[in-house]
């Protein structure tokens, strides 16, 4: 009975750094998905904006 219980922290221990680890990592992925997101919506707005500009400056000249 004492061997369990000296046993048991330590596994519980464990338990939560490994929760605490998989919380970092969903943390970290969904940070790299929005930022990923981000930059993929930044570049099409750049395309539309430059798309546009492109042929004005076809027609004015």
């Amino acid at each position: 009975n004492i061997a369990l219980q000296n046993s048991n922290p330590k596994h519980e221990e464990k338990q939560l750094c490994h929760i605490h680890h998989n919380e970092i990592t969903l943390k970290k992925l969904i940070i790299y998905d929005i930022l990923i997101e981000t930059i993929n919506y930044g570049h099409s707005i750049l395309n539309y904006l430059v798309e546009p500009s492109d042929n004005r400056l076809q027609y004015v000249f």
